[in-house]
């Protein structure tokens, strides 16, 4: 994930995704769901230059020390 998606990933509400994989390009979530083959096949569809950038947002708050 570049920095910058990072960055916005860290800081911003992602709560209406809990539990599920999201792929994230220039700062948004393009695509969203349970099935990460899916969302893979269908990102590369729309993106083919592009390199998904997934993570998989927490079910719950995570505190880290």
């Amino acid at each position: 994930m570049t920095s910058t998606d990072l960055q916005w990933f860290s800081h911003t509400n992602l709560d209406q995704y809990r539990g599920q994989y999201v792929i994230i390009a220039d700062q948004h979530v393009v695509f969203h769901g349970n099935n990460l083959k899916e969302l893979v096949t269908s990102f590369r569809k729309q993106f083919p230059q592009q390199i998904p950038q997934i993570a998989k947002v927490a079910t719950e708050d995570i505190l880290v020390l």
